[in-house]
């Protein structure tokens, strides 16, 4: 744990001893070194010295610092040169197995990477190391020199290294000082090419690629022709039929004086097939342009696009557009743009806004549509939640242009057509223009309505420390999974799990034997200032704690924490969650999160972490609230959970973010390329349940669309929420649903058939458009999900196609039952002139008495 006392004195006085240029000192991983007043009290004569002596475990990553004081001058790049470590016997430990994570490593997506560091006068920089120890590495000193060069000045270090005791067969990560964990900055755990459950490999066959439920057919010059949905139409399987998504195909139109380009000369080809991607590339012409389509679609159902135009002469462009025509039939709803989830409007006209996390529209039907996001080809991941103004949207040049590119939504003639137009410009000879953007074609995989009627969250509010009762109250209640939020004994820091993990273990192992599942709160957004490696991480630069936009004020620090972040770590960093423990055994310690890069290499060791924490902790999934990270690296912990423990659960929560703070986005766009890789949603937070409209609920709040279903946060609308297959959360605030989840088990509903309010063949229509009714439907009984949206008391009468049921209306009979927290038992002579209440409604039971009939039959013959 990050030891949060005073410094060793001050900065100034420290940096007065100083008389050389340049100081290189040799410190040990449990003293990290940031700044002048982390150095140990002996620094000086430690910069004289030209010999580190350590011990090390085999198996171990050990880990030291090279620290570089720029006491009278400023360096503008620093090396470093590692030989092999060889012992008196001849063996080695590999140069290869030395890394300087300030100056080298992999990005988040594998790639290596080189970093140029430079130090101000009076800077401290310190390189922390990791020597990996062969697992086998015989007892032995091991000796190599090392070269570390600054400013043109060097300095020779002869590394002694001894190698005893027994192996680590963790290196080191299960004792935190050791700061063996750094090392998994640079890990490429789960990037590979490999399906995860429920996909299917990638086809690909004439020019049609398919991934799980979709088909994706291109033409000449790479764009999509067709887009096929094969879900049906409650999203929990596929039928054969498909249902068009497109029109007509998509087209990225080039207008000039003379008229729209005309492309000739088509070079299509597959550039790479695996499992998980097919990709592409076209190669077309024009009399005035060359242009390239590069493309790639993925088994979930993401395909990216990145078009290069170049000018063959001076060309005057009237306009350059991606046009997308979708089916009148299937573009029913959308989100998007400035518009909030729910049935498709007329028309708009849309321009771009950096001030606005907007780029993205989904336009499409329950069972079929089609997201479109438009990129820069350089744009960096914007920040989320009220951190979004620290890093904002890159708005892309080619689609922009100088505030003359937009999007509009036209009706025509056989098509609804999305339009992203970029205006009038002039292209000089040679000159290129690259069009990026992304398509996501929706639903996502197929609902698994038997694992949400059976997995049944706890979880308790934060900051309700003690965990004594949990499982019991979990257990008493019916719930079957826990989540341990943060602030909680066992998992105290905000998304840094490994400082109680005994604790923790021991609760997990107590919660199995009870046969409840137990997961943890883990993302990356912000990390707790009690991060062992925080020091460390921070040497980094800004590569994972990013510096703040000057303009831009976020204040969620107070008092003490904010004094000892900004004095140990400095000013130039963002504040995030704090808390402040008032009960347990952290009482009276505040945890003061800083915000976090997502998709720096923190990326890594959260992936590392979760393995971590799944092979040595035993958890059975994670829960997710916002994250700064993209699909790549959801993907990689998806594949990690799924390797080392099969049947684990991401479920996933976010605050809306359509206001000022966050650039008024819709959650669902903004993390739908996430929702692939997660189990279940939990979107509430300001969603306003009793505020918004029903096509609303469906789109943004439910999941049903893209293939998840969620639950409702907080106070919830049981009767609004059953209409889309939600209850609430146990432990939260808010009703317990605990009998509801009664009621659940005694209709038998994870057998019954779902048939929301949207989907054709639901056999019950109130007679009030605004009155929705979804069913459970089984052979012989039936749940409806009455939903009033009425503002005033209704009378609502149900119209039952009771042939299509097969049931026999005078042999049915029906019940509004008690449910304790949710309503009383109301009497009901017969299904006309239901009483309901504004933002109530009612569930209703009704079961034909067919069989029963058809026994008496029998006995009478």
């Amino acid at each position: 744990m990050v030891q949060k006392e005073n410094g060793l004195g001050d900065q100034q006085l420290i940096g007065q001893e100083a008389q050389a240029d340049l100081y290189w000192v040799a410190v040990e991983s449990d003293r990290p070194v940031l700044t002048l007043q982390d150095m140990p009290e002996d620094w000086m004569e430690r910069s004289g010295r030209k010999e580190f002596a350590a011990t090390a475990r085999p198996g171990e990553c050990y880990a030291l610092q090279l620290v570089l004081y720029a006491a009278r001058c400023s360096v503008d790049c620093v090396q470093a040169d590692f030989s092999d470590l060889v012992s008196g016997q001849g063996t080695r430990i590999d140069a290869s197995g030395v890394e300087c994570y300030a100056l080298e490593g992999r990005d988040a997506y594998g790639q290596p990477f080189k970093k140029t560091v430079a130090v101000g006068q009076g800077g401290v920089q310190s390189l922390w190391i990791g020597i990996t120890v062969p697992i086998d590495a015989s007892a032995d000193r091991y000796t190599g020199e090392w070269t570390f060069t600054a400013g043109g000045i060097s300095k020779r270090l002869t590394v002694k290294l001894t190698v005893a005791g027994e192996p680590l067969d963790d290196a080191g990560d299960s004792e935190m000082w050791r700061h063996s964990r750094l090392r998994w900055l640079n890990s490429d755990a789960a990037i590979d090419e490999e399906v995860t459950v429920p996909y299917t490999p990638v086809t690909w066959e004439g020019r049609t690629a398919g991934c799980l439920g979709r088909e994706m057919t291109l033409d000449e010059q790479g764009f999509p022709e067709s887009i096929v949905s094969r879900f049906n139409s409650a999203v929990d399987g596929l039928v054969e039929a498909g249902r068009p998504v497109l029109a007509e195909r998509i087209r990225l139109v080039v207008e000039s004086d003379d008229g729209e380009a005309g492309w000739s000369g088509n070079e299509f080809r597959i550039e790479r097939q695996t499992d998980s991607r097919v990709g592409w590339a076209a190669q077309s012409g024009s009399e005035l342009w060359e242009m390239s389509c590069r493309g790639e679609l993925d088994f979930d159902g993401f395909a990216r696009f990145e078009v290069t135009l170049k000018a063959k002469e001076d060309v005057r462009v009237r306009d350059i557009r991606l046009d997308i025509p979708f089916a009148p039939k299937t573009a029913r709803y959308g989100m998007g743009l400035g518009h909030k989830g729910g049935f498709l409007p007329e028309a708009f006209d849309w321009k771009w806004d950096a001030s606005k996390h907007q780029h993205a529209m989904w336009i499409g039907d329950v069972n079929a549509g089609l997201r479109c996001r438009l990129l820069d080809p350089e744009g960096r991941r914007p920040f989320v939640n009220i951190y979004y103004k620290h890093r904002p949207l890159t708005v892309p040049d080619s689609w922009h242009n100088q505030g003359k590119g937009g999007v509009r939504l036209l009706r025509q003639d056989g098509a609804v057509l999305f339009r992203a137009y970029s205006g009038e410009r002039t292209v000089g000879k040679g000159e290129e223009l690259r069009f990026h953007f992304d398509l996501m074609i929706t639903p996502l995989k197929p609902i698994d309505m038997s694992a949400h009627w059976s997995n049944r969250y706890y979880h308790r509010l934060e900051g309700k420390a003690l965990m004594n009762a949990w499982q019991e109250e979990a257990l008493a209640s019916g719930a079957n999974i826990i989540n341990v939020h943060h602030g909680a004994d066992a998992h105290p820091f905000i998304n840094y799990p490994f400082l109680e993990t005994e604790s923790l273990t021991r609760f997990v192992e107590e919660a199995h034997d009870k046969e409840l599942k137990v997961k943890l709160y883990y993302t990356v957004r912000e990390m707790s200032d009690h991060m062992t490696e925080l020091k460390a991480l921070r040497s980094l630069g800004d590569e994972v704690f990013p510096r703040p936009n000057p303009d831009v004020t976020t204040s969620l620090w107070q008092g003490d924490a904010a004094e000892w972040v900004r004095k140990h770590l400095g000013d130039d960093v963002i504040p995030a969650w704090k808390h402040e423990f008032k009960v347990g055994k952290h009482a009276g310690i505040i945890d003061a999160a800083i915000l976090t890069d997502g998709t720096s290499r923190l990326a890594n060791y959260y992936v590392e972490g979760l393995k971590w924490l799944t092979e040595h902790v035993g958890i059975d999934g994670i829960y997710i609230d916002d994250t700064a990270y993209d699909r790549f690296t959801m993907r990689r912990a998806r594949k990690v959970l799924d390797r080392a423990k099969p049947g684990s659960l991401i479920d996933f929560h976010t605050w809306n973010h359509m206001n000022e703070r966050a650039g008024f986005v819709n959650n669902a766009n903004l993390y739908m390329e996430l929702f692939p890789y997660l189990d279940s949603l939990w979107i509430g937070e300001g969603f306003k349940y009793n505020e918004v409209s029903p096509d609303y609920w469906l789109v943004e709040i439910s999941g049903i669309p893209f293939g998840l279903m969620g639950e409702m946060l907080g106070q919830g609308n049981p009767w609004r929420g059953m209409v889309f297959g939600m209850s609430n959360r146990l432990g939260w605030i808010g009703q317990s649903p605990e009998y509801l989840w009664k009621l659940w088990d005694q209709l038998g509903i994870a057998e019954a058939q779902m048939l929301g309010y949207w989907h054709p063949d639901n056999p019950v229509h109130p007679d009030r458009d605004d009155v929705a009714a979804t069913v459970y439907r089984k052979p012989e009984q039936m749940l409806v999900a009455l939903a009033s949206w009425a503002e005033e008391p209704v009378e609502c009468s149900l119209q039952i196609d009771w042939e299509q049921l097969g049931w026999s209306r005078e042999l049915v009979s029906f019940e509004a039952p008690a449910i304790q927290h949710i309503q009383e038992s109301l009497p009901l002579e017969s299904l006309q002139a239901i009483p309901l209440q504004p933002k109530q409604g009612l569930l209703i039971v009704l079961r034909s008495n067919r069989s029963n009939a058809n026994q008496q039959e029998e006995k009478r013959s």
